[in-house]
């Protein structure tokens, strides 16, 4: 991977139902955040592709290389939906964060409000229990 990038890769066969489901979704990604210098959104189908180290033991497989030579690949852990691949690229993608500094604050305080209202959910159902 080039280090001056962050790269999210999509790794999708077509004959797979979920991989299909999630192709719209990855290209309206794609296309939100083409003015963000230094961010890459890929796809790679594993059908017609053979790429050294993009190997998923799921499909779809999504892997986060961050930029930099020493960075550790990641294997995205969220939701198959617009708003959670943004949301993680606001966590993990030093290009997102600089180019959208706003955004990135806002969706970290819309997950820090779904915490709190998770764990509050979460004792009142252990009050409930005892």
């Amino acid at each position: 991977m080039d280090p001056d990038y962050d790269v999210l890769i999509l790794v999708y066969a077509k004959w797979n139902d979920l991989s299909r489901q999630l192709l719209p979704v990855f290209k309206e990604l794609a296309m939100n955040v083409t003015n963000v210098k230094g961010l890459r959104i890929a796809k790679i189908d594993t059908m017609t592709n053979d790429a050294e180290g993009l190997n998923s033991k799921y499909l779809p497989g999504l892997k986060f290389y961050p930029r930099g030579k020493d960075k550790k690949v990641m294997e995205y852990d969220g939701g198959p939906d617009f708003e959670n691949f943004s949301t993680w690229l606001s966590e993990y993608s030093e290009a997102f964060k600089k180019a959208r500094p706003e955004e990135v604050e806002e969706r970290q305080k819309q997950k820090a409000k779904m915490k709190e209202e998770l764990k509050k959910e979460q004792e009142e159902a252990e009050e409930k229990a005892k």
